[in-house]
Order: structure tokens, then C-alpha cells, then sequence
């Protein structure tokens, strides 16, 4: 006898594609601030309902101090087009930072070394700072993420070595991504980068 079983929008929340991220319905208010998204997007273009619906395929690895001090840095950053103006925290949509709104952005607490929430598979992750990005590499549920780490370049110098440890090491499963480096404009003065690619 086969069994058959039917998706409805009650139950659709417990169903899945393999290798993908859970369903995980966050519920809140889309976000108000499209105007700022549109602004921020190379093209203009954001999709309105992306600004209704949860994701967790986005990942932020916060900086290794902790969540509170990430999000005390993060929020001197503000944004502002004509009369919408919005702090980081808000424009990220992490679960616990915008409480009532949905979320688009997982939180990696690296000095706790724990996600906000079951993630699946997480296709992209920012590590905030080289022990954030050291903690990201180390971990097995991001071994299939792109990662990108953003490290000060007047860190002390241990730290950087450590850094520079850690990308030779993984030269050998890895080699420079030319193409990447091609399509990417060049940074402003003082930043640089390295791309690099799964051999």
C-alpha cells in the first residue's frame, strides 16, 4: 500500500529539501526600510518579498568579545536616504537584535562558539574580526560556506601571523581565485584582499 502525504500551508514549515537550510518561519513585520535596502544594492533592485519572508542562508560570525559588542559597534553605523535613516543592527534582521520584524541574518556568537537558531546550510558567512574568522573556519557547519573575513590590517602582529598560518595551511585545498579578483572592483586604498577557491 503506498502512502502519500500532502503539503499544506500548515504544515509546510515541516518540510524540507535536502541539503537545504530548515523552514524556520520567524514571525514578525516585514521590513519598512526598502528605500535603504534599494540604495545599498548595486543594481537598485530588491525583491519586496525577500522583506517578508525569513532566511537563514546569510550568516554573521560576530566579533570573538561577544554579541554584546558586536552589536554595540555595529550599531554606530547608520544609514540614512532622505528621510529613512536605520542603524546596522536594524538592517541586519538578526532574530534577538530586531525583535517583531522577520529575520534574514543567522548570528554566530564566536566566543560562545553557537548559532541563534538551526541554520542547515548556511551559504555565506561574514566573520567579523580574525578571531571570529579563525572560529568560522574551525567550524564543521560552515565547511560548505563562502567565507568572508573582515580583519583590521593594525592588528597586533601574533594575531595576523595567525592568520597568515591559517590561509597557507588551507593553500592546500584551496588555490588563488583569479577570476574572482578580476570581477571584484579594486579596493579603496589601505584594503586589500585574497580570494581564494576549493581546488
Amino acid at each position: 500500500m503506498r502512502t502519500g502525504y500532502a503539503v499544506l500551508p500548515q504544515n509546510a514549515c515541516e518540510w524540507y529539501f535536502d541539503g537545504e537550510a530548515p523552514v524556520r518561519a520567524i514571525q514578525g513585520a516585514g521590513l519598512p526600510d526598502i528605500e535603504l535596502y534599494k540604495s545599498l544594492a548595486i543594481d537598485g533592485f530588491v525583491s519586496a518579498a525577500n522583506l517578508h519572508q525569513s532566511d537563514s542562508e546569510i550568516c554573521l560570525a560576530g566579533r570573538i568579545t561577544g554579541e554584546s559588542a558586536s552589536r554595540s559597534i555595529f550599531e554606530q553605523v547608520r544609514f540614512r536616504k532622505d528621510s529613512h535613516c536605520a542603524d546596522l543592527p536594524h538592517l541586519l534582521t538578526i532574530h534577538h537584535w530586531s525583535p517583531g520584524t522577520i529575520s534574514r541574518v543567522t548570528y554566530f556568537n564566536s566566543r560562545t562558539n553557537e548559532l541563534d537558531r538551526n541554520a542547515g546550510l548556511t551559504r555565506l558567512v561574514v566573520a567579523d574580526g580574525d578571531g571570529a574568522f579563525l572560529r568560522v573556519l574551525d567550524r564543521e557547519e560552515f565547511t560548505s560556506s563562502d567565507v568572508v573575513g573582515v580583519i583590521h590590517r593594525s592588528v597586533e602582529r601574533d594575531r595576523l601571523d595567525s592568520i597568515g598560518f591559517k590561509i597557507a595551511e588551507l593553500q592546500q585545498w584551496y588555490s588563488p581565485d583569479v577570476s574572482m579578483s578580476k570581477r571584484i572592483p579594486p579596493p579603496p586604498s589601505g584594503i586589500a584582499t585574497i580570494f581564494l577557491r576549493r581546488k
